[in-house]
């Protein structure tokens, strides 16, 4: 889970309105106990924000500056896998921040 990883510790930052996302665990057991394998479970939906692209405050094409919607910590969901990378042996999701459903506010 994001809490065993130290965000301000990965040295990796996305380019642009990209934003590195941890994804959550991948559940191996169903609601009734049946113990689902790795390549047969359903790839998570959800996860949490770890690093902010380099786009934050940018100027846009129409003079106004970029902002991302989500900030570091937020819980965001998407529909489509972005692009996986793997960082001192964990793995993290890239995507755009056009590509999340959303996030939760808090």
């Amino acid at each position: 889970m994001i809490q065993s990883i130290n965000m301000k510790e990965i040295k990796f930052r996305p380019i642009g309105d990209q934003i590195l996302i941890k994804p959550d665990d991948v559940e191996t057991k169903t609601k009734s106990g049946l113990i689902i394998s790795e390549d047969s479970a359903e790839k998570p939906k959800s996860g949490v924000v770890v690093k902010l692209g380099t786009a934050d405050g940018m100027v846009l094409m129409d003079g106004k500056p970029f902002k991302f919607a989500v900030k570091v910590g937020d819980k965001v969901y998407w529909g489509y896998q972005g692009r996986e990378i793997e960082i001192d042996g964990v793995n993290y999701l890239i995507m755009k921040e056009m590509e999340l459903l959303g996030f939760e506010e808090k």
